[in-house]
């Protein structure tokens, strides 16, 4: 989201059309973030959002520029990530809450493994 917000605000403020900030972006081969890897203009979902917060940050009257310019440079759209994940997480544990069972926890003995002698020495944790 971060990127998207970033590379499509530069581009809008040097007076770019979305056109010529592609065309320009394909001339210097620079990859657009939120844009799936094809040769023709397809925003995903994050590039498509990163582009709607900037303008709500921008235009809705809410903000200066000056804010909604550093919250974009913060990073702070892709605490929306996060937000998601949380809501994600919550109505996981009400649903398991609602059929009267525990939280899932994944066997143990699934997700670990073994390193092979050597791999994993003491001196990579100590830096």
């Amino acid at each position: 989201l971060d990127g998207a917000a970033r590379q499509f605000s530069e581009a809008f403020d040097k007076g770019l059309s979305p056109m010529q900030f592609v065309n320009e972006q394909r001339r210097i081969g620079k990859h657009i973030m939120g844009k799936l890897e094809k040769a023709n203009l397809i925003l995903n979902v994050d590039g498509a959002i990163g582009i709607i917060f900037v303008d709500i940050l921008r235009y809705s009257g809410m903000f200066t520029q000056a804010e909604a310019q550093e919250t974009i440079e913060i990073g702070a759209l892709n605490g929306l990530f996060v937000l998601g994940r949380s809501i994600g997480f919550v109505g996981h544990y009400l649903d398991q809450r609602r059929l009267k069972q525990g939280l899932y926890r994944h066997p143990w003995d699934d997700i670990t493994y073994v390193l092979p002698e050597g791999e994993f020495s003491t001196n990579r944790l100590n830096g």
